[in-house]
């Protein structure tokens, strides 16, 4: 699972760099004459740095745990993180029509993204470190 957070963090880096270029191109102040849409495009562009940081750190935390059920919660938090990416890449696709109050996409991945956290630390915190 470490290398799929792995591939999926480097994949989700490469999509953060491909987003701003299309920022940069269709969506200038010239076309979003609306600063609600642009606060909108740009956030969402910075969720998927976030997400992609999130899981490229989580590709380094350790996956051995001494408790059966911790390897479970290990699996679900690791994968809610990837799921939660990719709501947040729909997000960045679909969700800047200038109202905020319908931004489900971002709103599932952000959620998601910190459940995902809070179950990778809870693992962290639970599990006896050896010095």
């Amino acid at each position: 699972m470490r290398r799929l957070n792995l591939i999926f963090g480097l994949l989700l880096f490469l999509a953060f760099i491909l987003s701003g270029q299309y920022m940069h191109r269709v969506f200038t102040p010239e076309h979003l004459d609306e600063f609600v849409q642009r606060v909108q495009i740009r956030s969402n562009h910075i969720y998927l740095l976030l997400s992609a940081l999130l899981n490229l750190l989580a590709s380094r935390i350790p996956s051995e745990y001494k408790r059966s059920w911790q390897k479970y919660t290990d699996t679900i938090g690791r994968a809610l993180l990837m799921v939660a990416a990719c709501f947040l890449a729909a997000g960045f696709w679909y969700e800047h029509d200038g109202n905020l109050a319908n931004r489900l996409f971002t709103r599932l991945g952000l959620f998601g993204t910190l459940g995902a956290v809070g179950l990778i630390m809870v693992n962290g915190w639970l599990s006896p470190q050896e010095d």
